[in-house]
């Protein structure tokens, strides 16, 4: 075979009249390679050509991880910045909100109540204003009680709290309730009657006062337990997450944990358990929420966004002691 010979290089070339790449001994005629070269490459992480445009050297492929690392994690401190304060600033309404009651019960001055209350200067949390008045009465006397619901008639009549925010507030009561049946045992008699003195004022209509009070009667003792039960299952859910990054197993958990109901909590546990350990497992968290909510209406959704929604807000709701 004709060589030539490169002024460069000194070495010898083959002609371009060669016969090319070899089968080596694979295929029959007209075919090349072999039929398991089609998959030997599949698992490498990018293309070892430099000519290919689609080619990453393996020092900027680490570049691009290490900046994502870093996004990521700016992000979450970021997110759990503003977490932390939303969670402080709610904390000091509701100091205030129960300082304002203290000194209306001494005062009976609904008016300087409300000017208290504008000194915060957070109306976002003034949904808070009503459920947090009756839960902070549930423990003292009757005539208290009285007075604070007096009080409440007071700030719906004269719109300083709107209807909106009163539903929010039973509704976060009823969320509550089983907690607060632990210190307070009659706390579901004395929620009703809040209730009835806001229809007799003229705040709620009899059909959604009885709703209420049927929804407050159904937070039993017996469901109660049950709740607290699904808390500890979840509880040992996220720790086996935590430990084994398994998030096939931690959704059959939580399919097999019972009705939907449960999800928000699922989604409120899994996040509080978060905060308390490092960066890897506040990452693992949102993998799962972002997986479980999947499509919303998908029936193969495990958790709609309603219920992911709600696990927000009772995390939010559920940071102060009472």
């Amino acid at each position: 075979m004709a060589t030539i010979k490169s002024k460069k290089r000194g070495k010898p070339k083959h002609s371009a009249g060669g016969r090319g790449a070899k089968k080596g001994g694979k295929g029959g005629h007209y075919t090349w390679g072999h039929v398991e070269d089609d998959v030997k490459y599949l698992n490498d992480s990018y293309a070892v050509d430099d000519g290919d445009p689609n080619y990453e050297s393996p020092d900027e492929f680490a570049e691009q991880a290490i900046l994502k690392e870093i996004a990521v994690s700016e992000y979450h401190k970021e997110a759990e910045a503003q977490f932390r304060n939303s969670l402080g600033l709610l904390k000091a309404f509701k100091q205030a909100v129960e300082g304002a009651a203290n000194e209306y019960l001494n005062s009976a001055d609904a008016e300087e109540f409300v000017r208290c209350l504008n000194e915060q200067d957070i109306p976002q949390y003034h949904h808070q204003i009503i459920k947090t008045l009756i839960s902070w009465s549930l423990d003292r006397r009757d005539q208290d009680r009285d007075a604070i619901s007096t009080l409440i008639n007071s700030l719906l009549s004269s719109a300083a709290v709107h209807h909106k925010e009163l539903v929010e507030s039973l509704n976060l009561l009823a969320m509550r309730l089983p907690e607060y049946l632990i210190d307070v045992p009659p706390a579901t008699n004395y929620i009703v009657k809040f209730i009835d003195d806001i229809e007799s004022g003229g705040h709620l209509s009899e059909q959604d006062a009885n709703e209420f009070k049927t929804l407050m009667r159904n937070e039993t003792p017996d469901n109660q337990e049950t709740l607290q039960a699904a808390k500890n299952k979840i509880k040992l859910m996220f720790e086996e997450y935590f430990a084994s990054s398994s998030l096939d197993e931690l959704c059959t958990a939580v399919r097999e944990l019972g009705p939907p109901k449960y999800h928000p909590e699922v989604v409120k546990g899994g996040i509080s358990l978060s905060l308390d350990r490092d960066g890897a497992a506040r990452e693992l968290v949102s993998q799962f929420v972002a997986h479980a909510a999947g499509e919303d209406g998908d029936p193969a959704t495990l958790i709609g966004h309603s219920s992911i929604q709600e696990g927000f807000k009772i995390l939010l709701h559920r940071v102060d002691s009472r």
